[in-house]
C-alpha cells in the first residue's frame, strides 16, 4: 500500500501544471506574432525592390531609344514636347537607315499612364507605361535637349529620369 502512494506522489510531479502550459503557449504565441511581422516586412520589402527595380528597367530601355532617336533626329526643332493634355504629340524627323538621304516623320505622344511611339502617320507603339509625366525641352543656348521621364511605382511613390542628349544634327 504504501509504494503505490509513493508512485502517484512521484507521477504528480513529474507533469506540467496548467498555468504553465499556458505559459508557454502564450510566450510562444507571441514569438510566432513577432516572427509573422518580421517575415512580412522581409517580403514587402523584396516587393518594393523588385519593382522599382522594374519601373527603373523600363525607363532605362525608354531613355536608351529617345536618346538613339534624338541622336538620329534631322529636324529636333518642333518646339517642346509633352506634358500636355491626353493625346498630345510630338513630331519630329529622324534619318532613315536604310537610306541615308531621306528622312523618316516620327511621332512621340503620351496616352493615359503610357508613352507612344511610332511614325507619324501610321500606329505607334508603347515605348513605356506606369508615366506620370514626360518632358522634351531644347536647351537654346548650347543646342542640348533634355527628357525629363516621371514613373510611378504601383506600391506609391513617382521616380524621376533625366538626361540630356545633343543631336548629332543641330
Amino acid at each position: 500500500d504504501v509504494p503505490m502512494k509513493e508512485n502517484c506522489e512521484k507521477s504528480r510531479q513529474r507533469g506540467f501544471t496548467l498555468i504553465e502550459v499556458i505559459v508557454v503557449l502564450i510566450l510562444v504565441g507571441i514569438m510566432a506574432a513577432m516572427a509573422g511581422t518580421g517575415l512580412v516586412t522581409a517580403v514587402q520589402g523584396y516587393l518594393m525592390a523588385a519593382e522599382n527595380a522594374e519601373v527603373s528597367q523600363k525607363a532605362q530601355m525608354a531613355m536608351t531609344r529617345l536618346t538613339r532617336e534624338i541622336h538620329q533626329c534631322s529636324d529636333c526643332d518642333a518646339g517642346n514636347a509633352p506634358p500636355g493634355p491626353l493625346g498630345t504629340a510630338y513630331n519630329y524627323r529622324i534619318f532613315d537607315e536604310a537610306h541615308p538621304d531621306s528622312e523618316v516623320s516620327r511621332k512621340l505622344e503620351i496616352w493615359g499612364n503610357e508613352l507612344k511611339l511610332g511614325p507619324q502617320s501610321g500606329d505607334t507603339f508603347v515605348l513605356v507605361d506606369q508615366v506620370q509625366s514626360f518632358s522634351l525641352a531644347r536647351n537654346g543656348a548650347d543646342g542640348t535637349i533634355t527628357i525629363t521621364l516621371v514613373m510611378t511605382h504601383k506600391f506609391g511613390g513617382n521616380q524621376t529620369f533625366v538626361t540630356k542628349i545633343l543631336p548629332r544634327n543641330i
